[in-house]
């Protein structure tokens, strides 16, 4: 079979026209789909966040009446911490609880801990008091009893009970205690 200079023309037509298909596909046709699926891959990553978006805001009330209680309840929290101002009337407080329950404080004394510089941020940190006293059983009971349901919060670390050698109702008490002060 013999081509012709037709035929000739039309193969090279036909190539040239595969190789626009082809050139097009490749340089042209090729990075448009893959762009495609990156923009598709876009388009649902900022549906779903979008739809998350939605769903905050409509629980927006709900968050808002939450920091409401949040913020009601730090306030109230905040009561049951000194400042370092209010040490002295603290331990005054603690030695007026004594007396009032027949327990005498021979010594009391706050143990000051210096704080590292990084710690030195805002929040709470303890204050240990360490106080030596001396009473009957049930009067140290009673006393710690009110410590306990003071407006403050006290820890009770340590507590050593013993007996007076000269007196059976009187006991040699040591007590240590942690006030939590706010920065």
């Amino acid at each position: 079979m013999k081509l012709t200079k037709e035929n000739r023309q039309q193969f090279l037509l036909l190539g040239i026209a595969i190789a626009i298909v082809l050139f097009d596909f490749i340089f042209l046709l090729k990075p448009q789909f893959s762009n495609l699926a990156k923009l598709n891959s876009k388009r649902s990553q900022l549906k779903k966040d979008f739809y998350l978006a939605r769903t905050q805001i409509a629980q927006l009330g709900k968050l808002r009446e939450q920091y409401a209680s949040l913020e009601g309840s730090i306030a109230s929290g905040q009561k049951w911490f000194i400042l370092e101002a209010e040490i002295p009337s603290m331990l005054e407080n603690i030695s007026s609880m004594a007396n009032d329950n027949q327990v005498k404080i021979m010594q009391i004394k706050p143990m000051y801990k210096k704080q590292e510089p990084d710690k030195q941020a805002e929040g709470y940190y303890p204050l240990t008091v360490y106080i030596i006293a001396q009473g009957g059983y049930h009067q140290l009971g009673r006393f710690i009893n009110k410590l306990e349901n003071n407006h403050i919060f006290i820890k009770l670390n340590e507590l050593d009970i013993v007996p007076d050698q000269r007196n059976y109702l009187t006991h040699n008490i040591k007590l240590i205690l942690e006030i939590f002060l706010l920065r």
